[in-house]
């Protein structure tokens, strides 16, 4: 009797079940510092959420040891899996807005429409990200580029692997912890777009060239991470998007369950 053939299995590599995003961001402070090819490691697996093992140490210049390491830590996991036809991106259904949210994204649809700035005031899971979603998907549909400030990509897993589950392969991540060339390879994926993007970065991200830029959504705003004090250049991420949205007609949200004060009264002033 033949043995049955058992299929190849793959190894992936994933974030730890459990680790919070503040954890997450201590072990990059502490990777930067200590041991810089653990960071490229991380970083990678934080921007793809899960990935194939040999492709994780490929894109990081690393090895084996480098994710058993973050293993034994019990920040990063190893999975065998069967190969297995992937999910189609992009696939899944737009959120529906409560009653609230409705009012909110009409309110805000309606201040863009004008191409002023517009502050998105809402406690943390009143469902900003709801609005936001609704929002660049209007501006996808008419293949332009969106711009979405976040104050750290360490902190923002879960909302980039949502975003890709309702836009899929259009969904880029950039910051400035990339090597030379992930940041080549962006810079030119950004610059000659084929149809709608969405680019999630931190603050560096401002400085990308986006010809089609549609919408720039800033979220929590008031977060210090979002201006550079060192080194050059010095910049606050917030106020560049505002110059850039001044200077160029581009509908801006400003995200916040507690805006900047300055914010607060740029709202104010209408």
């Amino acid at each position: 009797m033949k043995e049955r053939i058992k299929p190849k299995r793959i190894s992936w590599v994933r974030i730890a079940d459990g680790v919070t995003e503040e954890e997450l961001s201590s072990a990059l402070a502490w990777a930067a510092v200590k041991a810089v090819a653990m960071e490229r490691l991380l970083l990678i697996v934080i921007d793809e959420n899960e990935l194939p093992k040999v492709q994780a140490q490929k894109r990081s210049r690393t090895d084996a040891s480098t994710v058993q390491k973050w293993v034994e830590r019990n920040i990063l996991v190893v999975e065998e899996r069967e190969p297995a036809r992937p999910n189609k991106p992009g696939t899944a259904k737009m959120p529906v807005l409560s009653e609230e949210q409705a009012k909110a994204y009409n309110a805000v649809h309606a201040g863009l429409v004008s191409r002023k700035p517009v502050l998105l005031h809402g406690v943390t899971g009143s469902g900003k990200t709801e609005i936001y979603t609704h929002l660049i998907a209007e501006v996808l549909s008419a293949g332009q580029q969106v711009l979405f400030l976040v104050p750290e990509i360490a902190l923002t897993t879960q909302l980039i692997e949502r975003l890709r589950r309702f836009f899929g392969d259009v969904v880029h991540v950039y910051h400035s912890r990339f090597s030379d060339r992930e940041r080549t390879e962006t810079w030119m994926t950004v610059l000659h777009p084929k149809g709608g993007q969405l680019v999630v970065g931190a603050r560096s991200a401002v400085l990308l060239p986006l010809p089609k830029l549609g919408l720039i959504v800033v979220d929590e705003e008031h977060e210090s991470s979002f201006k550079q004090n060192d080194p050059a250049p010095r910049y606050h991420a917030r106020d560049v998007a505002l110059w850039m949205a001044a200077k160029q007609h581009i509908p801006l949200v400003l995200g916040s369950a507690t805006p900047a004060v300055q914010t607060q009264w740029l709202g104010d002033q209408g």
